[in-house]
């Protein structure tokens, strides 16, 4: 390697100079280009982002995510406990109603819809029954007047589809209000009777008289006036109690069946209820127990003071009592 001389050495130095500085003034000087492009991106910041902007935007969220502290967590994870505890546990605009009674409601207005619509299929089916009713293989004709008995064929396994369709429709609306019935008659019932010896003494009744007691009212009463009536009541039980305990009642089946007129039974049966709930409800007045009736005992006091009139013998018998005897005892 050759030896650099003076002027060679002074000349790679001026360079070396020069480069630094043009290398200065480039950093000094804005690059116009980058802050366009910054201006545009938040002049279209509702533009659709390209990926490397999804990229960076995300590594933004994670950095922040990184840096929430301890005591942000603690306190976004007690409000989202808040939150569930809300939801789990919703204020009631009637406090004093029960799960149960809840649940019972929700259970009615089930049923209705059910109903219902158990019901509009049913007609539906019967208008088109209806419509069709009574028609015969010689009213099923092809375009060229001759007899189709194919389509005769299948109206007739149309309507027995019809038929068994109703009647299943039928078997499961009176299944389900059967169930309903119960558990609306025990809910009742045990609203009625909040004390336990009355709602056992009610159930022994039901169970004991129950049939024989509903047999006999819809044979005098077959158009089911008085139950349906009784159905009407909201404590229906209590009316009912008192109706089927004949030893403690027995007249006042009498007075509803005076007469076998719908509207008599009808009006018969208003009147004893509305009495037998006014008396239930009624405060009743605890009598005080009836006390025997006991004789002052005589005190004791040595001897026996008696009058000389009473008939009853003295016990001690002196001398005024053999002169009495005497003179009321002549001889001969």
């Amino acid at each position: 390697m050759s030896m650099m001389t003076t002027e060679q050495a002074l000349e790679y130095i001026n360079k070396a100079k020069e480069k630094e500085t043009a290398s200065e003034e480039t950093k000094a000087e804005p690059n116009p280009s980058v802050e366009e492009t910054k201006v545009e991106s938040k002049s279209d910041s509702n533009d659709a982002n390209t990926p490397e902007d999804k990229v960076e935007s995300n590594d933004k969220v994670e950095t922040k995510a990184e840096t929430t502290t301890d005591k942000d967590k603690e306190s976004d994870e007690s409000k989202s406990k808040s939150v569930e505890v809300k939801q789990e546990e919703p204020q009631s605009k009637f406090p004093e109603l029960s799960k149960r009674d809840y649940a019972f409601i929700r259970e009615k207005q089930k049923r209705k819809d059910m109903k219902a619509k158990y019901e509009a299929r049913i007609k539906e089916l019967e208008d088109e029954l209806n419509k069709k009713n009574g028609l015969e293989p010689e009213h099923f004709k092809n375009q060229d007047g001759t007899l189709d008995a194919k389509s005769y064929m299948n109206w007739k396994f149309k309507e027995r589809d019809m038929q068994d369709e109703i009647q299943r429709i039928r078997k499961q609306n009176d299944d389900e209000q059967y169930n309903y019935d119960l558990e609306r008659d025990r809910y009742i019932t045990e609203h009625c009777f909040t004390d336990p010896q009355e709602l056992q003494e009610y159930n022994k009744l039901i169970s004991d008289k129950g049939k024989a007691f509903a047999e006999a009212v819809r044979e005098r009463d077959p158009n089911g006036v008085v139950f349906g009536y009784l159905e009407t009541l909201n404590e229906y039980p209590i009316v009912l109690k008192e109706l089927m305990d004949l030893n403690k009642n027995p007249t006042l089946l009498q007075r509803v069946f005076r007469s076998s007129d719908p509207d008599s039974l009808k009006y018969n049966i208003s009147r004893v209820a509305d009495e037998i709930l006014e008396n239930y409800h009624s405060p009743r007045q605890v009598q005080p127990p009836v006390q025997p009736e006991t004789k002052p005992a005589i005190p004791v006091i040595g001897k026996q003071i008696t009058n000389q009139t009473t008939s009853v013998e003295p016990i001690v018998k002196d001398r005024n009592y053999w002169n009495n005897y005497l003179r009321n005892h002549p001889r001969g």
